[in-house]
C-alpha cells in the first residue's frame, strides 16, 4: 500500500484558517501554559482576531483571569469556567460554527464524556478541531537534536 504524500501544517495556522469569520467555542481556551508564554502565544488571543464570536470554557480560574486581562469578555467574546466533562452543567444554549478543543483530551480522565456533552452546541455543519501533542513528531524530535 502506498500512502499519499503529507503536508506539514502548523497547528494553530491550520486551526485559524478554518475559524475566520465563524461562530467558535474554544474548549481549554486559557490553558496552564499560558500563563507563562504570555499573550502572543495565546490560541485564543488569535482567535479573537478573526472569529465572529468566540466563546471560552477553561477549568483553570488563574488561567482564565490572566486572558481575560489580555482579551476582556464583550458581547462577541465570552468565558464560563467549567470542565469540558460535565458541559452539561455550563449555561451555554448556543449552536456553533467550529468547535475547538486543543491539547486538552489527553489531560481528561473521560475524553467521551466531553465528546458526548458537544453534541448540543452542534449544528448539522458544526466542524470540532480536536488536536493533540505528538510526542514524537518532527517539532518534538529537532528539539532534541
Amino acid at each position: 500500500m502506498k500512502l499519499p504524500a503529507l503536508n506539514y501544517v502548523f497547528e494553530q495556522d491550520w486551526i485559524l484558517s478554518k475559524c475566520v469569520a465563524k461562530k467558535v467555542l474554544h474548549l481549554g481556551c486559557a490553558g496552564d501554559a499560558l500563563m507563562n508564554l504570555g499573550a502572543e502565544a495565546s490560541l485564543h488571543v488569535k482567535l479573537l482576531g478573526i472569529a465572529k464570536e468566540l466563546c471560552g470554557i477553561e477549568l483553570n480560574e488563574a488561567a482564565l483571569s490572566q486572558l481575560k486581562e489580555w482579551c476582556p469578555a464583550s458581547e462577541s467574546n465570552i468565558y464560563f469556567i467549567g470542565n469540558v466533562e460535565s458541559l452539561e452543567k455550563i449555561p451555554i444554549i448556543d449552536k456553533f460554527d467550529i468547535i475547538v478543543a486543543g491539547s486538552i483530551i489527553e489531560h481528561l480522565s473521560n475524553p467521551g464524556l466531553m465528546l458526548e456533552g458537544l453534541a448540543r452546541y452542534c449544528h448539522k455543519d458544526t466542524l470540532l478541531l480536536i488536536s493533540t501533542p505528538h510526542a514524537w513528531g518532527l517539532c518534538n524530535i529537532y528539539e532534541w537534536l
